[in-house]
């Protein structure tokens, strides 16, 4: 389940060009998942989001889902807010 915080950052980065590109920048050369979180997760926070760690991770995994067709159109309203999760921040080879 989608908390407040990471709804609002989903529906953020899909409204924030410049915010996306600066987490897509710093997600370039990031090699594994658990580095990736934490880099997902002090971006959130350094742009005044209060995401966790735990909080980056679901909505990794979100992503992850939205990619492989695992959601329903409904489902993935429920999950994101109305935010499309389809073209998002997380490089290929993570989801």
């Amino acid at each position: 389940m989608m908390t407040e915080t990471m709804r609002s950052f989903a529906r953020t980065l899909n409204e924030d060009e410049a915010l996306a590109t600066g987490l897509a920048e710093r997600l370039n050369g990031v090699s594994g998942r658990e580095q990736a979180v934490a880099e997902t997760a002090g971006f959130a926070q350094a742009n005044g989001f209060d995401l966790s760690e735990d909080e980056a991770s679901r909505l990794i995994n979100a992503v992850g889902a939205a990619r492989n067709g695992e959601l329903s159109d409904e489902d993935l309203e429920g999950v994101a807010g109305g935010a499309s999760l389809h073209n998002f921040f997380v490089p290929d080879w993570f989801a």
